[in-house]
């Protein structure tokens, strides 16, 4: 008998698709399509402000700045059976949450839901009069400003916190603003300018006056936690270290508070003005300068003096920086790298032009300013001029991010981005004012760099 194979092979693959029964056949799991998350209250979140994004087993949402990630009720669209926790639930996010969807199989595919705020790019954040500028870093064009009239920005640096920027004005305001767009998310009000830069720590606002006043602000809501009166002008900036607020004060006094509640712990008396000059901490020592011409390095747990190195002049522009064991700063007519362990000079760059600002160090070059108007970058083992560049900077303080170099050109109306190793001009912004503040940029990878003089500086 010849069979006919094809055939036959046809009936047996029918006869066994018949017989499989319905149970061989998986069930998809299910998925979680859209992910929405509202007050407690279900009030919505501003639109432009709140995203979401759903990958294959987690969850990215963004909240807009200063909201609580607390106390969050979700609103959630999904395929499957049920999903635990149950959509409407309230849930606190302020760690990762994990959630669960069950298809008619009583299978489940999980996903991790992490609650974040927006962290902005290739951002420069610049102060100058009556306005605050936030700028592409590598294009140099405007992403948003925020104007305050009576007040200029020259002094104050900000300080950036889950997508909000604080920074102070010489209107008396201290500003909280959204960083991605500008958008005013409260002000406090003291009784004078404000030129000291902005700390934060555990939701808490650091920052002096010139009322004489130090403050301590919630973060999020801007009111007082406490304030400390000092005897004159507070514009030196804060440094947080542990549970201890540092700061300086023109009464001539170094100031060292608990952050809590603003009682004294120490404070240490040099007997003259410290200006914009801000501390330095590295591990148990504060490093400061002021307008004696004196370097300090004194216990930051004890208060108690190390070693006393006296420069040739003022130190009340600059703040002092520590990079590799050594410390650079500047007085009105040199930069100098000092031994850290005993204060010792190990060179000094003299400057016909005067020196006025705070020096910004990386792996390679010191960067600086003078009242000239020139910006000096010098090699940082040497002491040698590797370039200079007449911007009329007007005492601007310039940092370095990924081989550019940032700083304000007041004086020609400008803001400027140059190639750390030659000068070479990359861009330049227009703006109507003289003087600008330190910047703060955030590179392409997220990560923060703030200016010298910020005690938020590593």
């Amino acid at each position: 008998m010849k069979l006919n194979l094809p055939c036959t092979l046809s009936v047996f693959l029918l006869l066994l698709f018949i017989n499989c029964s319905d149970d061989d056949i998986e069930t998809p799991l299910s998925d979680i399509n859209t992910f929405t998350l509202t007050k407690a209250d279900g009030t919505a979140f501003e639109p432009t402000e709140f995203s979401f994004e759903i990958n294959s087993d987690s969850i990215f949402v963004t909240l807009p700045p200063l909201e609580s990630k607390t106390n969050l009720k979700t609103k959630i669209l999904h395929n499957g059976e049920h999903i635990v926790p149950e959509n409407g639930s309230v849930l606190d996010f302020s760690n990762p949450v994990q959630f669960a969807v069950f298809n008619s199989e009583g299978k489940e595919k999980k996903y991790t839901a992490v609650v974040r705020y927006s962290r902005p790019k290739n951002t420069m954040f610049i102060g100058a009069f009556n306005r605050y500028f936030a700028l592409d870093s590598q294009k140099g064009t405007l992403k948003w400003s925020f104007s305050a009239p009576a007040g200029s920005f020259q002094y104050s640096t900000a300080f950036f916190n889950d997508n909000v920027l604080y920074v102070g004005s010489t209107d008396d305001y201290l500003y909280a603003l959204n960083a991605s767009n500008g958008r005013l998310l409260w002000k406090y009000r003291t009784n004078s300018s404000i030129e000291s830069s902005v700390y934060v720590s555990d939701n808490t606002v650091f920052f002096g006056s010139d009322d004489d006043i130090f403050y301590a602000l919630n973060a999020t809501t801007g009111e007082l936690k406490w304030k400390y009166t000092t005897g004159f002008n507070v514009s030196s900036s804060p440094k947080v270290s542990g549970e201890i607020v540092y700061f300086a004060s023109d009464d001539g006094n170094i100031y060292a508070l608990n952050k809590t509640n603003g009682n004294l712990k120490w404070k240490y008396s040099v007997g003259n003005i410290f200006n914009s000059s801000s501390c330095a901490i590295v591990e148990n020592d504060l490093y400061i300068s002021n307008r004696n011409g004196s370097i300090y390095k004194i216990n930051k747990d004890s208060g108690q003096l190390i070693w006393r190195s006296v420069l040739g002049s003022s130190g009340e522009a600059s703040s002092p920086t520590i990079s590799d064991g050594y410390l650079y700063t500047t007085d009105r007519s040199f930069l100098y790298k000092i031994n850290t362990s005993n204060g010792s000079i190990v060179w000094q760059s003299y400057n016909a032009g005067n020196y006025s600002s705070s020096a910004y160090v990386n792996e390679n070059y010191v960067f600086a300013s003078s009242s000239s108007g020139n910006i000096t970058v010098l090699d940082k083992s040497t002491g040698n001029t590797r370039w200079q560049k007449t911007i009329y900077s007007n005492s601007a303080e310039p940092i370095s991010v990924n081989s550019t170099v940032y700083t304000g050109g007041g004086g020609y109306n400008h803001i400027y981005a140059f190639n750390e190793s030659d000068g070479r001009e990359i861009w330049k912004y227009p703006i109507n004012s003289i003087n600008t503040s330190a910047p703060v940029i955030i590179d392409k990878d997220g990560k923060l760099h703030y200016p010298t003089k910020s005690g938020a500086r590593d």
